[in-house]
């Protein structure tokens, strides 16, 4: 995970893309923000990266300001010790991004911001 989180900073900033990564020990649910070009080759690269599988596009939507903007990758680690935010989005402290809707993934993503651990 450490090797994971070090290559999406370097990335990101070389490329001037922000986000926020959450991580339960099983599932990813990751937010990109910055130029679509670059997002783009950005998720292209991440697809063909051997350690992920079966990706999903939660959200795909132009936007008018960052709300990751300080953060090249913000990371969450979804555990029990952030039980109300999982309860209150996910409706489980063990996360599944398939027993979920879109929306609920989406509203969980922006509430984290207050979660954040720089990397």
């Amino acid at each position: 995970m450490e090797s994971l989180l070090a290559d999406c900073k370097e990335n990101n900033e070389l490329d001037r893309i922000t986000g926020l990564l959450c991580f339960n020990h099983q599932y990813f649910l990751q937010c990109l923000e910055g130029e679509e070009e670059i997002v783009e080759d950005t998720f292209a690269r991440i697809k063909k990266d051997e350690r992920h599988q079966k990706i999903q596009v939660v959200c795909k939507e132009p936007i008018n300001s960052r709300d990751f903007e300080n953060w090249e990758m913000g990371y969450v680690l979804l555990s029990k010790d952030i039980r109300e935010i999982t309860d209150k989005y996910l409706h489980s402290d063990s996360f599944s991004p398939y027993s979920v809707s879109n929306q609920e993934l989406e509203r969980f993503l922006y509430s984290a911001r207050e979660l954040l651990v720089k990397i």
